[in-house]
């Protein structure tokens, strides 16, 4: 049987030799999309590494090297290296298919044929050895066959539809045939003379299909270097692939569910750094952040182009991502789901890993089959229905499959691909190896570096850092070095703020409010920062924050209530000073000053311009609080309520501590609930105070919750945040807090260069106002301890406006 082909027509500027446009039905079309349900690990293993994709093809060389036995199952490695796409079943139709694959076969134990009611689990052909975890061979399976090479019958593509032509530019941006549009594109390119244009009609298979796919990924004018070359430029060492890093600020996070555990896990990295040249020579990690590298070759290229907001730079790959989009809004796709499979492609079941970080959600991992024992025994029986019965009037049953990942009976998604704990080394190029002394001394030869060249640096790596390291490691050759010290200023020049490029989208509103959030704190101009970026001041380390520190004096007493205990409570702190620097090098504390401190991170902010009589110096904060005020004097404001919340905001219950010393006020520890079981037992019992009877005749009644604070049942306010077991504490000038260590004291002497006769002891008392004083100057200082309690108040008197602020 003859290879199937696409035709394609282009039309060729003859004197430029270059390709203006292809045009074509919807067979090829569909190829091109195609391109966005692959995973990184398919096209590596089909280009036979061929498309240098910055560092992955290195990375995936790496997992081809690594001993299966820093995996959790040999399954993990085959999973990674040949990672299936959840679009396999569409893609057998597509009329040229690069990844043909049989169909993904189930296995399940002979023996339980006989009880139908016990096949629960599924064993699946991800598993290198197909052996039930209880050790008898499956030798059953059932599979679900389907048409494959554009033999199913209809009108319609596999993923846009048909009785359509389709015009595609060089770069590889889709549109459907519209003789205005072509025109306006001629013009545009300043083509008034037809006679330099020729049509060309070319067909493809199989392997100019897979030249398409590496030069859509490397150049920026596919079209003309794969049917016009008059060089093959992409394989080129001196193709020129600028790293644009997705700045930590730029990266707008696109989920709109609920975050989850890993959009907040982190992860440390040690970095061994090259200081002269500014280079990173390998990593020293554990067993995750090796996880977290391979977990990216099971993406679709469509989750990554997603998860970075459209801003790549792989070839022509954002075009193509764009285009569905804008088919989709001009009905050109053939449904929501097609349209959704590109857009937003998933993760085949338990192909995802914990240590992932970027939120990539994974298809269940359960299979319909018909509860049918002949339909088993010939191989059949898995179906899309959720309903109906087999031709033996069986019906259907959802069964399990076992995660390939566990080595145990395991049946939901999660778990991890490599084993730990290990400990790996991890270059700058992406190589990873387990961690050797003589690999890391083989590196200082190569790059010639001696060793009082080297300096340690502990990064952490969240869902932010992750999404730089997978944008720098499909465009870069020195990923580490290019997340992790490069200047993101430089790297960034050329990419737009998401918002800009994506302000219609409801996904990229919650990192442009911490945007604003950020800059409203810290800038006096926050919406010109935040929509007219210029320079990202806020971030220089040359940002110019004064402080304003307040004198004892100068504070007033902002309690209208009664003074308590805490309002006169002191407690003493010890300073060791530098004399000729006046600056306090670290403060020795027992753990009641650590409290007051990390208490400040439960105040609401309302409470803390409160407090410092509308004058934080933060940003534009103070004139928020003001603007709430003016508002309520002319009766905007909703409620009274609404006003209290905002200018007088209380602490949630237990979140004070004793050694606060700034009374802010918690709300009381008790929950007014329905004395209904009837209720309770539903999840929905709790009431307003002035609730009346459920429907079920109960009434409510109150009750205390206990706080959290203390080991033993106590259900009042209260107590402390820090233990009394470990007494004393060193706090630097920048609020850096530990146990107290004299090797640390002695390293920061050495740090700053001073010698022991210059250090002075201090002792100091730290009460009400001076909680203030340290309230503020951690807000806009960072050299605390110095401005509280050695800079002479006189010089700071300005910035604090004195009165009492209710």
């Amino acid at each position: 049987m003859a290879a199937k082909e696409i035709s394609l027509k282009l039309l060729v500027h003859k004197e430029k030799n270059q390709i203006l446009y292809a045009e074509s039905d919807k067979d090829f079309i569909d190829l091109l999309f195609s391109f966005l349900t692959m995973p990184i690990g398919t096209i590596i293993r089909l280009t036979a590494k061929q498309a240098k994709i910055g560092c992955m093809s290195t990375l995936y060389e790496s997992l081809e090297d690594l001993d299966v036995q820093y995996l959790q199952t040999e399954s993990c490695k085959n999973m990674l290296l040949h990672p299936m796409s959840a679009s396999e079943e569409h893609c057998r139709d597509l009329v040229v298919n690069i990844d043909e694959r049989e169909p993904i076969e189930y296995y399940f134990c002979e023996e339980k044929l006989s009880f139908l009611s016990d096949i629960k689990y599924l064993i699946s052909t991800s598993l290198s050895e197909k052996e039930c975890h209880s050790g008898v061979t499956v030798n059953w399976k059932i599979s679900k066959e389907g048409p494959k090479n554009g033999a199913r019958v209809g009108k319609d593509g596999v993923f846009v539809k048909g009785r359509m032509r389709y015009i595609i530019t060089d770069d590889l941006q889709v549109s459907p045939v519209c003789i205005g549009t072509t025109l306006e594109m001629l013009k545009r390119l300043g083509i008034s003379d037809a006679t330099v244009l020729e049509e060309r009609n070319v067909n493809l298979g199989s392997e100019e299909v897979l030249h398409l796919l590496k030069h859509s990924l490397l150049s920026k004018t596919p079209l003309t270097d794969m049917f016009l070359p008059l060089k093959d430029t992409i394989e080129e060492d001196t193709l020129d692939l600028k790293v644009m890093v997705a700045d930590t600020k730029e990266v707008a996070q696109f989920h709109t569910e609920k975050d989850t555990s890993s959009h907040s896990k982190k992860m440390s990295v040690n970095l061994l750094v090259s200081k002269s040249r500014n280079k990173v020579l390998y990593a020293q990690v554990g067993e995750e952040f090796p996880d977290l590298l391979f977990s990216f070759l099971a993406f679709p290229l469509g989750s990554v182009v997603k998860c970075l907001g459209g801003c790549t730079n792989m070839g022509c790959l954002d075009n193509l991502y764009k285009s569905v989009e804008e088919l989709g809004n001009k009905g050109c796709m053939k449904s929501e789901e097609c349209k959704a499979l590109l857009l937003d492609p998933k993760l085949m079941p338990f192909f995802g890993s914990i240590n992932q970080l970027i939120q990539i959600n994974e298809l269940p991992g359960k299979l319909t089959i018909f509860n049918c024992r002949v339909c088993l025994y010939n191989g059949t029986g898995i179906t899309d229905s959720d309903s109906g019965t087999c031709p033996h009037g069986k019906n259907i049953v959802q069964v399990e499959i076992i995660n390939p990942k566990f080595r145990d009976v395991v049946a939901k998604l999660g778990g991890t691909f490599m084993d730990g704990p290990t400990t790996f080394m991890v270059t700058d190029e992406l190589i990873v190896k387990p961690l050797s002394t003589i690999s890391g001394i083989s590196l200082f030869n190569q790059f010639n570096i001696p060793i009082n060249d080297l300096e340690e640096q502990v990064v952490s790596v969240r869902e932010e850092e992750a999404l730089s390291l997978l944008k720098a490691s499909l465009i870069s050759n020195t990923v580490l070095s290019d997340v992790f010290l490069k200047k993101r200023k430089q790297l960034g020049k050329e990419i737009k703020p998401l918002l800009l490029r994506m302000d219609t989208s409801a996904r990229s509103i919650k990192t442009e409010v911490l945007h604003l959030l950020k800059h409203s704190l810290l800038s006096k101009t926050p919406l010109t920062d935040v929509f007219l970026p210029v320079q990202d001041t806020i971030d220089g380390v040359a940002l110019n924050l004064k402080v304003l520190g307040l004198d004892s004096k100068d504070i007033s007493q902002f309690h209208t209530e009664k003074e308590t205990g805490s309002d006169s409570k002191k407690m003493s702190v010890n300073l060791f000073v530098s004399k000729s620097r006046n600056k306090v090098l670290y403060a020795q504390v027992g753990e009641e000053f650590p409290d007051l401190l990390f208490s400040f991170l439960a105040f609401p902010l309302g409470s803390m311009v409160k407090w410092l009589g509308g004058c934080t110096s933060m940003g534009c904060l103070d004139n928020l609080y003001r603007s709430i005020e003016e508002l309520a004097n002319k009766s905007c404001m909703k409620s009274e309520e609404c006003k209290a919340l905002l200018l007088d905001p209380k602490l949630a219950p237990y979140f004070g501590s004793m050694n606060q010393l700034i009374q802010i006020n918690e709300l009381p520890g008790q929950l007014t609930i329905l004395n209904c079981w009837g209720c309770l037992s539903r999840g929905f019992g709790i009431a307003d105070s002035d609730s009346g009877p459920c429907l079920h005749g109960n009434n409510i009644v109150q009750v205390e919750v206990i706080n959290p604070k203390f080991r033993d049942v106590v259900t009042e306010l209260g107590g402390t945040f820090m233990d009394a077991a470990l007494t004393t504490f060193m706090v630097t000038d920048e609020l850096i807090v530990k146990p107290l260590s004299t090797i640390s004291g002695i390293s920061l002497f050495n740090q700053f260069n001073i010698p022991i006769n210059d250090l002075e002891e201090r002792v100091v008392s730290v009460g009400n106002k001076e909680a203030l004083s340290l309230l503020k100057a951690s807000l806009t200082s960072q050299t605390v301890l110095s401005d509280v309690f050695l800079k002479k108040p006189k010089k700071m008197r300005r910035g604090m406006r004195p009165g009492y602020y209710s």
